[in-house]
């Protein structure tokens, strides 16, 4: 496991880029560039999830994109969470169907 301070260095090396672009040309020009070793997981999610270095819009857009997950989860899998709630509607692949 990484130690704090290791940890802290790959943040401040972060912080030393002033745009998105800045980042990805950095992390494109360099085969093993440094600030990946350290932060891989969150360069991939500045790049995909956020798409801005601004730290203080991150807990925002997360909260936001874990609502839209639980909501989008909760209506796709509410057959199979309540199952009891659909016996009564109509299934047409049902072996008992009248079709």
């Amino acid at each position: 496991m990484r130690s704090v301070s290791e940890a802290e260095k790959h943040w401040r090396q972060l912080d030393d880029f002033h745009s998105l672009t800045d980042l990805k040309i950095h992390v494109s020009a360099h085969k093993e560039p440094q600030i990946t070793a350290g932060l891989r997981s969150v360069c991939w999610k500045i790049f995909l999830v956020f798409k801005t270095l601004d730290r203080s819009s991150w807990p925002t857009h997360l909260s936001h994109s874990r609502k839209t997950y639980e909501s989008l989860r909760s209506h796709y899998l509410r057959a199979i969470q309540n199952p009891d709630e659909f016996e009564s509607s109509v299934d047409p692949l049902s072996e008992l169907s009248e079709y």
